[in-house]
């Protein structure tokens, strides 16, 4: 999913208001309050401009693809072996191993 700035400036803000209203019962001055705000906005602007740019991959590097149990085939029996369904295997075993129609000439 790509970075919202709008979405999460809105988070911020509302964010940012909870806090100067806590700080505002608690009696912290205005111009502190002013000068923290404007700390935070820079804060937030570097982090901002940093996912902007940030590509998502997904989980490719967290979640590596399990080939364990996998294993390369070279034969027909290394195929059927490999197959889970057993209905389907004897459908194979019996199609590979029919007799060939004999040729009229």
């Amino acid at each position: 999913m790509a970075y919202n700035k709008a979405k999460e400036e809105k988070k911020w803000k509302a964010r940012k208001e909870a806090e100067e209203k806590q700080m505002r019962k608690l009696g912290v001055k205005d111009d502190i309050m002013e000068q923290l705000r404007i700390y935070d906005w820079k804060d937030f602007n570097e982090d901002q401009r940093y996912y902007r740019r940030l590509v998502r991959t997904g989980t490719y590097i967290e979640n590596p693809i399990d080939n364990e149990g996998q294993h390369d085939i070279f034969t027909v029996d290394g195929l059927l072996d490999s197959i889970v369904n057993e209905k389907l295997c004897r459908e194979q075993y019996w199609e590979l191993n029919r007799p060939a129609p004999a040729l009229a000439l």
